[in-house]
């Protein structure tokens, strides 16, 4: 789980600290939650859509946020498995989609 690190005195070495939540997600919450390695595939970290750039979009499952997200294909950047809606993309990638 990520959250905000709190402590009174200097940061204990035995905690993983990022400097942004989306860092902490990538590395600590993401990969518990996969069922298939290759969702973790890195295609950028998410941004929101104007409404001129939706069109029929496809859906993958974003590390940065820790669950699948409207997939945004971005140059130098490989491409993970699609999917034409969020469920598909839930059941293929994570272990509980339920949650």
């Amino acid at each position: 789980m990520c959250g905000q690190y709190q402590a009174c005195g200097p940061p204990n070495s035995d905690v993983n600290m990022f400097w942004k939540r989306n860092e902490c997600r990538a590395q600590c919450a993401s990969p518990i939650r996969l069922k298939r390695k290759e969702c973790m595939l890195d295609w950028g970290e998410p941004y929101i859509l104007k409404n001129r750039e939706i069109k029929s979009t496809k859906k993958a499952f974003n590390k940065w946020t820790g669950m699948c997200d409207t997939y945004i294909k971005r140059k130098g950047y490989p491409t993970p498995p699609l999917f034409t809606t969020l469920d598909e993309c839930d059941e293929y990638c994570l272990i509980d989609p339920e949650k």
